[in-house]
Order: structure tokens, then C-alpha cells, then sequence
């Protein structure tokens, strides 16, 4: 996994631990410091690699999917 895979799956799990529910796509740009269009590329590689489950165009539903194969 790359280092900005891995800032995104900890970020997600962050600001939902932190909030008590999932952060808006926006939400994670800002706190990762790029692009909302990066961060729905990213978004997009960890759904597709089963590290994130989200359902699309709807605002926070991306939870972080943590099982062996996914590490």
C-alpha cells in the first residue's frame, strides 16, 4: 500500500472516531491537504482494492474495510 493510500484509509477512521460519523469527501481533502479530485481518485483505488466501502454519489458513507487481505 502506498504512503498516501494509507493517509486516506487513517483519515477516514480518524475523522469518523473523531465525529462519530463518516467525513464528506471535501472534509478529507481538506484535511489530507490535495485535491477533492485526488482524493476521488484515491477513493476509487481503495473501493476497488476492497479497503474502503462507500456508496457513490452519496455524502458519507465511506467506512474503512480492515481485514488481513486488505493489509
Amino acid at each position: 500500500m502506498k504512503p498516501r493510500d494509507a493517509q486516506l484509509l487513517d483519515t477516514i477512521e480518524r475523522l469518523t472516531t473523531l465525529r462519530g460519523y463518516p467525513p464528506t469527501m471535501r472534509e478529507i481533502a481538506v484535511e489530507m491537504k490535495v485535491s477533492l479530485t485526488r482524493i476521488a481518485q484515491l477513493m476509487a483505488i481503495a473501493v476497488k482494492a476492497g479497503r474502503v466501502a462507500a456508496l457513490p454519489k452519496t455524502a458519507r458513507t465511506c467506512r474503512v474495510i480492515r481485514n488481513a487481505a486488505a493489509n
